[in-house]
């Protein structure tokens, strides 16, 4: 809306307010001003404050408060946001964090996991390259069927399928071996 615009409709509203100001209170008259008072001196500054005028933005919290939220260390936090993992929206360094994106990766972390017990590679169609699993890495069990399971690793981009037999071959599922949390940063 033009500023011309809404001074005609302030007009308009001024005579409005004019037949109406008898009836009202004292009190109703003082919220009204101080509503004029907040319009106008929103047109001073350039910005329009109307109700309904978009959503809100969305409420960031730090790395700390993240942290705590998801239940893991900040360390953890820090190094998702340094290999991609996790979307840190903050400037700088200063690292924030929208709820939608803690709830979204906190379901990521909770994935189950399989523990690489010998060096294999496995060919991508994907990517139309080969990937290489290193042994003692943790790569998450995105899903799997009954001919393939699909695992992911922060440092793809994508799920990379393996057929059962090569993963049985090569990696130890959760469940059948105690992790060491220090070790592997979990």
């Amino acid at each position: 809306m033009k500023i011309n615009e809404i001074f005609e409709k302030l007009g308009e509203l001024s005579g409005v307010l004019l037949k109406e100001y008898k009836n009202l209170s004292q009190t109703e008259i003082d919220k009204l001003c101080e509503e004029i008072d907040k319009l106008i001196q929103g047109l001073d500054k350039g910005t329009i404050n109307t109700k309904g005028g978009g959503s809100k933005p969305p409420v960031l919290i730090t790395a700390a408060e993240a942290a705590k939220y998801l239940g893991v260390s900040r360390q953890t936090i820090y190094n998702h946001v340094a290999n991609g993992s996790l979307k840190s929206r903050g400037i700088k360094g200063d690292h924030r964090f929208r709820y939608d994106d803690l709830d979204q990766f906190q379901l990521f972390l909770t994935r189950p996991r399989a523990l690489c017990i010998t060096n294999t590679i496995c060919y991508d169609k994907r990517t139309d390259d080969i990937a290489v699993f290193r042994k003692d890495m943790i790569y998450k069990i995105m899903r799997e069927n009954k001919t393939y399971v699909y695992l992911f690793n922060e440092k793809w981009e994508g799920a990379i399928r393996m057929s059962i037999k090569q993963f049985r071959k090569n990696f130890s599922a959760e469940g059948e071996i105690e992790f060491d949390v220090r070790k592997y940063n979990i």
